[in-house]
């Protein structure tokens, strides 16, 4: 992180850095794939964000910022998650380079956070899915006296959705806004009450998939009890309003299975974060949902839903995080609107040093589609994901992925493998 400049030793930093990146570019401007040079504009455009030592001079502690660059490349063996034999080629190596900052600015006790990273995904098989995409956050955590807290912010993110749903090749891009804003009160030691709403919006560029934008408004209110040791016990409550803009309301005489483009929903939770000993915490909620279509009551549904975590250190460089959860998603999928997901999983994680950290994740997800076609889906995945950093500001990251899912929708049955590798240089 840039702080106060106390030691001189972090005027030279900028300049190392510099020529640490001009490395990473010169190397990577070898590599004769073709369009790379239009996105290597990314590197000498991140220059300007790095302060001057006068303006580096003028900042203390309580406020930061970090610019930052990133190339990452990675190989995906069936891309668009397609069935069947290989008909032409199915995997595709993607580029991406990135140029981004993290502020953190603090005035007595308030707190501004900005985050923002635009990049450049080329795809060396699929030139028609290259885009630019983006992730935006601006958040205010506010206070008012000892008593009074919360957050006030709004992020935007503009990526490609996976294919999983979808099958085919399309541009599959989406476009994610979120408003938000909450707040608690303590009106004991030991009691909060809280509250909050939130507007999403899920907008896809792809007239094709404009059907599934979405909007959803929801508002909370919930009740929890803080120990001395700040663990944590409550219970909540939300409505959550939700549309489909893009969709007529159904004509049940004509077609009784007709997507509805509006439903309400209920969700009362129990939520918890406790530590039941040095070595283990474990946190969730655990509650029933009822979803209300406003025209076609065929797709209601109720149920219990669920996320439960145990955290486990088993050494002081070891730790296993246990998962499960049943819970219902959003399904960009022409079929049905919702999914019921259930699922496990198991990451082990190994430091052997400051400097690096192993994880290997594996999981298992049944997903049943809440929709007109009866479909169930097996999910497994399994991973490794290595990470390093030589230095404070060098991160340099690794990753393999297996996933299989088994359909009872033959199509829609697959296996995929990827691996990739990403550097990030904050400055």
């Amino acid at each position: 992180m840039v702080t106060a400049v106390r030691n001189t030793k972090h005027l030279n930093r900028p300049m190392a850095n510099i020529k640490l990146a001009a490395e990473i570019f010169r190397f990577y401007h070898a590599v004769k794939w073709q369009r790379i040079l239009v996105s290597c504009c990314f590197f000498p455009l991140s220059f300007l964000l790095i302060p001057s030592k006068a303006v580096q001079a003028k900042t203390w502690a309580d406020h930061t910022i970090r610019p930052y660059v990133s190339l990452g490349t990675s190989y995906d063996s069936n891309l668009l998650r397609s069935a069947g034999s290989v008909v032409g080629s199915k995997g595709s190596f993607i580029t991406q380079l990135g140029a981004g900052f993290d502020m953190d600015w603090t005035l007595s006790s308030q707190q501004l956070l900005i985050r923002a990273i635009v990049n450049e995904n080329i795809f060396e098989n699929f030139s028609s899915l290259d885009y630019v995409g983006w992730d935006t956050l601006a958040q205010w955590n506010w206070q008012l006296g000892s008593h009074a807290s919360g957050e006030i912010g709004y992020s935007n993110k503009h990526y490609l959705s996976s294919f999983g749903q979808v099958n085919q090749l399309i541009a599959n891009l989406v476009d994610e806004e979120k408003y938000f804003a909450n707040g608690g009160y303590f009106f004991h030691p030991n009691w909060q009450v809280r509250g909050g709403f939130n507007r999403n919006n899920w907008s896809y560029d792809s007239k094709d998939r404009q059907i599934s934008n979405n909007s959803e408004d929801t508002g909370e209110i919930g009740l929890q009890y803080l120990s001395p040791s700040r663990d944590m016990a409550g219970v909540r409550v939300s409505l959550i309003s939700g549309s489909y803009p893009n969709r007529q309301a159904p004509d049940l005489k004509k077609d009784p299975n007709g997507l509805d483009n509006s439903y309400m929903r209920y969700k009362y939770e129990l939520v918890w974060d406790w530590a039941t000993s040095v070595k283990t915490r474990f946190d969730g909620q655990v509650g029933y949902v009822e979803q209300r279509y406003d025209h076609n009551s065929n797709f209601n549904f109720t149920g219990i839903v669920s996320r439960a975590n145990l955290k486990w250190l088993a050494t002081e460089k070891s730790n296993f995080l246990l998962s499960g959860w049943r819970e219902f998603s959003q399904a960009a999928n022409v079929n049905t609107s919702f999914i019921l997901r259930q699922g496990i999983g198991l990451t082990p994680t190994w430091m052997p040093s400051p400097k690096i950290q192993l994880l290997i994740p594996a999981s298992y997800e049944q997903q049943s589609y809440l929709g007109t076609v009866p479909e169930t889906d097996n999910i497994w995945l399994t991973g490794l994901n290595l990470l390093y950093k030589p230095s404070d500001n060098v991160e340099l990251g690794m990753l393999m992925q297996h996933e299989q899912r088994h359909s009872t929708v033959s199509s829609r049955t697959y296996k995929s493998e990827s691996v990739g590798l990403n550097l990030r240089v904050t400055f």
